[in-house]
């Protein structure tokens, strides 16, 4: 009887991940620009971001030394859009590291539509790969599984509709979250903090991890991620000079929550999906929304580090990094809807240890992932003078209950022991 309702429930997750994907898909095809024009019928532009990453190929090709010069940015982007057929458009300025850049000038010598074909594919069989690699060392992937996966990963909207269809970075961080799980699994300390020294490509989303990783992983993991972080910052001053890394920080260190990075253009609020995003709503000014987060990423840091030294955690250490990679997007000043697609990590960790909890802890987070599954229709929500997104109340519960069971908390075996 329980295998019989076990198979109609999956048949009913597969059947609502299959209309998921289709809409995705129908939304995209029905709104496809007409030929000679990149504007679609919504009045978004085809790929999103990939524009700005598009544009730099071109810049990092042509005039690299200007690479971050935001008023060059615009004016090409300004002639190449007009060229093609878009009037109206958004800012969308170039603030990642010169090797982001680098990766696209094969790109940017294509036509804009094959490009971006290109590269959300690139980004799909990079990243997808990967995950599949940790489903597999979690022992959740299987031929027969398979469907299943890819359905889940591209019904995922901050994956399969902001990332992939939008041309974005993010796939690039589910790898690296993905990398150091199964490099942390198999004990490689070292390739570990190796793999995540390519965090580089966008600092403030992996913060968090980094310290909480570096002051509760054997010493092996920080030299990894030095040793990393020297070979990326010497490509990058291979390739852009002192200056451009100076360029660089200015540039990217203005682009935050009440900063003009130009006259009129700040990162807006209501973009963020994360805690912060939520914060800077709710008080009056910036700094009081990050002193607030600094005490939240302060509490996390010391349950973190104080339970992986604790000699229970290494019964169940793979909880404790879907907490860190949680908590580490989250709690980023910079999360926008499409690094939410990191968060298939965690979720991927918290299905396989499942059985293992009780059920009200097993109830909670399979409310809370199915509640991320719909955020996209719970954007731009309304209160007040403001607007916030629906991920960013929902990381509250995620965090709070993978703190929970870190701590030793939900699971059966830790009640019978008690109990005896």
């Amino acid at each position: 009887m329980r295998n019989r309702a076990k198979t109609y429930l999956l048949a009913a997750i597969f059947a609502v991940l299959v209309s998921i994907v289709t809409s995705f898909v129908s939304i995209f095809v029905n709104n496809f620009p007409e030929r000679g024009t990149l504007l679609q019928k919504n009045g978004q532009i085809l790929g999103g971001d990939f524009v700005t990453f598009y544009v730099a190929g071109k810049i990092f090709t042509e005039n690299r030394d200007a690479l971050y010069d935001l008023a060059l940015q615009r004016n090409i982007r300004e002639q190449f859009l007009i060229e093609q057929g878009v009037s109206h458009y958004p800012e969308l300025p170039f603030v990642y590291p010169i090797l982001v850049a680098a990766l696209f000038p094969l790109y940017s010598k294509l036509s804009f539509i094959p490009a971006f074909f290109a590269w959300s594919l690139t980004c799909f069989l990079v990243s997808g790969s990967i995950f599949f690699a940790v489903l597999k060392e979690l022992g959740l992937l299987s031929i027969r599984r398979i469907p299943f996966v890819i359905l889940a990963m591209l019904g995922f909207a901050p994956y399969g509709l902001n990332t992939i269809m939008g041309g974005h970075l993010s796939a690039l961080g589910l790898a690296v979250f993905s990398g150091v799980f199964l490099a942390l699994n198999r004990r490689c300390w070292g390739l570990a903090g190796f793999l995540l020294s390519f965090s580089y490509y966008k600092p403030p989303i992996f913060l968090f991890a980094l310290v909480s990783l570096v002051l509760s992983q054997p010493f092996q993991f920080t030299l990894g991620f030095l040793i990393g972080a020297v070979f990326l910052i010497s490509l990058s001053l291979f390739l852009g000079g002192v200056s451009g890394l100076v360029a660089y920080v200015t540039t990217a260190s203005r682009y935050l929550y009440g900063q003009e990075l130009l006259p009129g253009l700040q990162l807006p609020p209501n973009q963020g999906a994360g805690i912060f995003g939520a914060l800077v709503q709710v008080f009056p000014s910036v700094m009081y929304a990050a002193i607030a987060l600094g005490i939240i990423f302060l509490i996390l840091l010391g349950i973190i580090v104080s339970v992986s030294h604790r000699s229970k955690l290494g019964a169940n250490p793979s909880i404790l990094y879907a907490l860190v990679c949680a908590a580490s997007v989250g709690l980023s000043v910079q999360c926008i809807r499409y690094d939410l697609a990191m968060l298939m990590v965690p979720f991927a960790i918290i299905l396989t240890n499942l059985p293992s909890l009780n059920k009200y802890y097993r109830s909670a987070l399979i409310l809370v992932i199915g509640a991320f599954y719909s955020e996209f229709c719970f954007r731009d929500i309304h209160i007040s003078n403001g607007s916030f997104n629906l991920s960013s109340a929902l990381f509250v519960p995620l965090i709070f209950l993978l703190g929970l069971i870190a701590m030793g908390c939900g699971f059966y075996l830790h009640k019978e022991e008690k109990n005896a």
